[in-house]
């Protein structure tokens, strides 16, 4: 079983402190980012401590595009293990997951996950994208195609 709800808004900001378009010099600035690499021109950096941080948040992941800045946030909660039915549940395949999705209509995006890890286990994790996200993706795998072409 899979539940989604979905919802339109206007627009989805930036969580936890964070604006869209912020570069890694305004973000690190502001709170201690680590564990950066970059991946295809988008720099992957976590954080525990954000701007404004939320009691289930165990840590924070920021991507960043070296021309639009912060484009994509997730927050991703410790494991719990308070429930075994429920988690019990997530982690097999015949019985489902947990799943919402909100839509801003300038093309901003939330997505909400529970995820099982394994029958006593599990962990939510969030992912707030920018609107320009969808484009900046079809951009980078537009870069990666013409580079596989060329080395041919």
């Amino acid at each position: 079983m899979a539940l989604s709800l979905n919802t339109i808004a206007n627009e989805i900001k930036a969580p936890f402190g964070f604006e869209w378009g912020q570069s890694y010099q305004q973000i690190s600035s502001k709170v201690l980012l680590t564990d950066c690499y970059t991946v295809k021109g988008l720099m992957v950096c976590e954080t525990t401590q954000p701007i404004k941080k939320v009691s289930y948040g165990e840590r924070y992941i920021v991507v960043i595009d070296h021309k639009h800045g912060l484009q994509k946030v997730m927050p991703v909660s410790r494991n719990n293990d308070n429930d075994n039915a429920f988690y019990q549940c997530l982690k097999a395949n015949d019985c489902g997951n947990w799943l919402s999705h909100w839509h801003g209509k300038d093309g901003s995006k939330d997505l909400v996950e529970l995820k099982g890890l394994s029958g006593e286990k599990g962990y939510l994790m969030m992912t707030y994208q920018s609107s320009k996200w969808e484009q900046i993706i079809r951009f980078v795998n537009l870069e990666k195609n013409e580079s596989d072409f060329d080395a041919l």
